[in-house]
């Protein structure tokens, strides 16, 4: 393989040096902007031909004919202007800024942008699709009293500006030595900066993120493409250079080496990275060998370098080309993505001109700097989650931040009947839909990790109003942790508090995760959520094809942050649900739960709306036949009304001579062993203790441990193993946890428990015997294979030991359905190395 013109990449910091400098000496001057989107009427072209070609001539002298329209754009409301539904108000704000509360249609918003007006998120709500998207011959009223919900001041740097200084920045906070650094690292100097300023919660994530690796990135999406020939190629590259040169975010570097804060900076004229390589087409398809190049794996986009979309091309047979655009999370979304391609095509067809003018990102960061303070973020997440100790972690992965890049994906269309039943229901409440996929996702974490109060995260657009009437590109989604808590209340409380949680929820979208985790009990370095909802509404389903003649979309790589991804998207007339994932779970169980999840919601509304909202159930018909008939017809003749240690004394009946425990120098025959046994149980007997009595055992490793467990078991008891190996801390915490008033203690558990604890406690001491005493095997009519064997305390997630509470019939089933494995029979010999803290010592 070699690179014609250029040298063979591996990373891109030296790419486009040569257009850099080019740019540097000829910057193009800032566009205009509108900076009033209340009352203006735009008028505009549209194209009354279909499928236009990229073929032949340029792009802008295209001959297409066009119909003229005017049609007046408007922002927000007032409140009181927002829409009521069933008495209930939704707030203008809340109708689009999350994808949580997600009541509008994105391709309304885009559909009224190609139609030249602009639309804000209170204008379309979760009705029908025929109610909530407006037809592009309707003439929307301006609201005179509307304004934006943010104001950024202008610009202060001009193409005259020959100095940089702290006043001029009023969106970042710089000392005079980090704007000099800046200036010293950008290509042209001050002549090619156009702004600088902080980065968004979303974009400071990813950039912790890349400053701590090395070697992959999965910040970045991969589209392959075909082309038929050159010219089409070099026509598409033209468009798209437009594009950049139309928009802020497309021309910024990422600049923070040496400097107090992270910034972006905004360059006046920053040229696409293009390079063209060759290939042999006997080391495999072009594309595969692209595909491999930029894998995220081994690959790295410079950040420091805009812009931050690249494209590699190569020749194919036939005189086909093929093309690999790569275009990083910091400055594209999957919406900014479909306005970059909307735009191309845009410029190919000589409509460039029409396009609404655009709002630089500076504005939306300038909304994020305005947004609720510090102290305000850690109050309201302190408040919710400041009592989550042990995150749902989905998947069992703790790592969200992984690759992200093998993916698995399933996706399910919603029977139309259920999706009919669930906005019927949302109607009524005067809920979204977007809040009962997110009640239903929420049930399904609940149910698959076995906890009540979860945390899932929810997507963000927090720049939707911003972005419908600015017609913006950026990274404008933000992740947000939403706390659920799948417990005793009511399927229709449930409902309602998620609606009021979501809404509140709005009011903190600019938070950075690190600033949630921080108001958690979460371990630090354990995430909060593993898992991830994006509630999205669209018109039409995605293509596989532009539609553009000689183009062909290939494929499209994508990765993911989180272990498990969930998007649900809202077409209307369909909802399609897609879960992604990285970790065991099938994407089609996923699915299957969610959406019998929501079936489960719709029947309880409809007639049960009382019902706690924790049985309701996720496993589709097909999954619960399996796990309850499938896999359980295998019929066993053992005994499981047997206890534990009715096991043992049945061995006594049949070997009583038979060495059954060695330990050192000293040995006890199975009769020997069950005396000892009996002779401390029917101690116990005498103290109290009865089927379910927790009696703790605190002894060195000698034949007393085996003595004392045996003991406890015959009395009826559960034994609650406690190490004298452990820490007495962590002795004490199980103690105080599990509240036992007996306990079984030789003289180095008891040093290691302490004289203070010891006074409430009733102790004996498994190594002394009774002379005298009962040696017969005690006869327990109470007892049961259904009462407790022992209480095993693990470390958790969190560090803090839990109990967990186990019968005998769970054990001796255990010992029953793995005996076939192992035939284990009177002459194996079983080495105890581990602790008799750890439930394998059952064995």
């Amino acid at each position: 393989m070699r690179t014609k013109d250029q040298p063979p990449i591996k990373n891109d910091a030296d790419e486009g040096v040569e257009n850099r400098k080019s740019s540097a000496s000829h910057p193009r001057p800032p566009s205009p902007i509108i900076e009033d989107y209340n009352s203006i009427s735009i008028v505009v072209a549209e194209p009354t031909t279909v499928n236009p070609s990229f073929s032949g001539g340029s792009g802008d002298d295209a001959s297409i004919g066009y119909r003229a329209s005017i049609v007046p754009t408007c922002s927000n409301g007032s409140a009181e202007e927002a829409m009521n539904v069933n008495g209930r108000p939704t707030s203008p704000n809340a109708s689009m800024a999350i994808s949580s509360a997600v009541t509008t249609s994105t391709s309304a918003i885009q559909r009224s942008g190609e139609d030249g007006y602009s639309m804000n998120s209170s204008m379309v709500c979760d009705a029908p699709a025929s109610d909530r998207i407006l037809n592009s011959n309707e003439q929307v009223a301006p609201n005179n009293n509307s304004k934006m919900p943010y104001n950024a001041s202008a610009n202060a740097i001009t193409p005259n500006t020959n100095r940089l200084t702290p006043d001029l920045l009023p969106l970042v906070d710089l000392t005079q030595d980090d704007i000099d650094k800046i200036v010293d690292q950008i290509e042209g100097g001050i002549t090619n900066i156009q702004d600088i300023y902080a980065l968004s919660p979303f974009q400071d994530s990813i950039i912790s993120q890349h400053i701590t690796t090395n070697e992959s990135d999965p910040h970045f999406d991969a589209t392959l493409m075909s082309f038929d020939n050159r010219d089409i190629l070099d026509h598409y590259l033209k468009a798209f250079q437009k594009v950049v040169d139309r928009h802020d975010i497309a021309r910024t570097a990422f600049i923070w080496e040496h400097l107090s804060t992270p910034v972006q900076v905004v360059l006046r004229q920053a040229l696409l990275s293009i390079t063209e390589l060759t290939l042999n087409l006997a080391d495999g398809s072009i594309s595969e060998q692209l595909r491999a190049i930029f894998d995220p794996l081994k690959y790295r986009i410079d950040l420091n370098q805009a812009p931050l979309i690249r494209f590699a091309i190569a020749q194919d047979d036939g005189g086909r080309w093929i093309a690999i655009q790569l275009t990083h999370h910091l400055i594209c979304d999957r919406y900014s993505l479909t306005q970059i391609q909307s735009e191309i095509q845009a410029f190919s067809e000589g409509r460039g001109n029409m396009l609404l003018p655009p709002k630089p990102f500076r504005d939306f960061i300038a909304k994020a700097r305005s947004a609720p303070s510090l102290e305000d973020h850690e109050k309201y997440f302190t408040k919710i989650l400041g009592n989550i100790e042990t995150p749902a972690l989905q998947c069992g992965f703790s790592n969200i931040d992984s690759n992200g890049t093998n993916i698995s994906e399933s996706t399910l269309a919603l029977p139309q009947e259920l999706v009919n039943r669930l906005r019927d229901n949302t109607n009524r409440m005067g809920v979204s839909l977007a809040e009962m996929c997110h009640l239903a996702w929420a049930l399904v974490i609940a149910r698959t990790n076995g906890q009540e109060q979860v945390v899932i995260g929810t997507t963000s657009f927090g720049g939707m109003d911003y972005r419908c009437t600015a017609r913006a590109l950026g990274p404008f989604a933000n992740t947000l942790p939403l706390r659920v808590d799948i417990g005793n209340a009511s399927v229709e409380d449930s409902v309602n508090r998620i609606h009021g949680d979501m809404e509140a929820l709005l009011s903190h979208e600019h938070v950075t995760l690190a600033l949630v985790q921080r108001c958690s009990n979460v371990p630090t370095g354990t995430p909060l959520f593993s898992s991830v909802l994006d509630y999205r509404q669209t018109m039409a389903p995605p293509t596989k094809a532009t539609s553009v003649s000689g183009i062909q979309l290939l494929d499209t790589m994508k990765s993911i942050r989180h272990p498990l991804v969930v998007s649900v998207e809202d077409r209307g007339d369909e909802v399609i649900l897609t879960a992604q994932t990285v970790c065991k779970y099938e994407p089609s169980r996923i699915c299957g739960y969610i959406r019998e999840g929501l079936h489960s919601l719709a029947n309880a509304l409809e007639h049960t709306p009382d019902m706690p909202i924790r049985e309701l159930e996720i496993l589709p018909a097909e999954e619960r036949e399996m796990l309850i008939k499938s896999w359980n017809t295998i019929e066993s003749t053992f005994p499981d009304h047997q206890c534990i240690h009715n096991l043992f004394e049945n061995r006594v009946k049949q070997s009583p001579d038979s060495i059954a425990i060695v330990y050192q120098d000293q040995s006890l025959t199975y009769r020997q062993l069950n005396e000892r046994a009996n002779n401390l149980a029917h101690q116990l007997i005498n103290l109290g203790v009865k089927p379910d009595t927790l009696v703790a055992i605190c002894v060195e490793r000698s034949l007393a441990v085996i003595v004392g467990i045996l003991a406890i078991l015959k009395a009826g008891g559960a034994y609650v193993p406690l190490d004298p190996a452990y820490a007495s801390e962590r002795l004490l915490d199980i103690l105080s946890d599990a509240s036992p008033s007996i306990l079984l203690a030789d003289s180095h558990g008891r040093n290691m428990i302490g004289e203070a604890a010891l006074t409430s406690l009733t102790v004996l001491d498994p190594t002394a015997q009774i002379k005298g005493g009962q040696v017969t095997n005690p006869e327990l009519e109470s007892l049961t294979s259904r009462h407790l064997a022992y209480v095993i305390y693990t470390s958790g997630s969190t560090g803090k030991p839990k109990g967990v509470m186990v019968e005998h019939n769970q054990v001796t089933r255990l010992f029953d359905s793995t005996a076939r494995w192992y035939n284990f029979n009177k002459d194996d010999v079983w080495i105890m190395s581990h602790s008799y803290s750890f439930d394998v010592s059952v064995w």
